[in-house]
């Protein structure tokens, strides 16, 4: 797979990984959990919680990705054991997914937290936070120190 060089390119990917996964229904990103669970929204849902960005000479995209499903009830029994175990499942394959596509190194150890929403819908899934490199290019422009201005030509010697 080509590097991801762009958020846009990230954000495209995981969008791709939740298109075409047969059980993900619906998918959104955003900076904070715009998940409206009092709505009919598609399950199960995939959303990406964007986080910080580590910068050093390359970028770290922090995300925590939430895959959640509604909770089935008959006679007043929730059956969440069966969504948690379900939406378990789209987590490993998400993470396969990732690995195979060299987005996390394959020696990545993930923790899944549980997660429980209860409102007009009862909802139930996982969580994980993902830390992955980004390859951004400096090749745009940089700033002059000195007068602020920006300067568009392109230093080699700074990659």
């Amino acid at each position: 797979m080509e590097k991801v060089t762009t958020y846009n390119q990230l954000f495209d990917l995981l969008a791709t990984f939740a298109k075409n996964h047969p059980e993900i229904q619906s998918y959104s990103l955003g900076t904070e959990l715009q998940l409206d669970i009092k709505k009919n929204e598609d399950f199960v849902k995939m959303f990406i919680l964007v986080g910080p960005a580590e910068y050093l000479r390359s970028t770290t995209a922090g995300i925590q990705v939430i895959i959640v499903d509604r909770v089935a009830t008959l006679d007043n029994t929730y059956y969440q054991n069966e969504v948690l175990s379900d939406t378990y499942q789209i987590c490993g394959d998400f993470i396969a997914w990732a690995k195979f596509n060299t987005l996390i190194p394959d020696a990545s150890a993930i923790s899944f937290e549980p997660v429980f929403y209860e409102h007009d819908n009862v909802l139930t899934g996982w969580k994980f936070n993902l830390n992955i490199p980004v390859d951004f290019v400096f090749d745009s422009c940089f700033l002059d120190a000195e007068t602020g201005i920006f300067d568009f030509t392109y230093d080699s010697t700074f990659n």
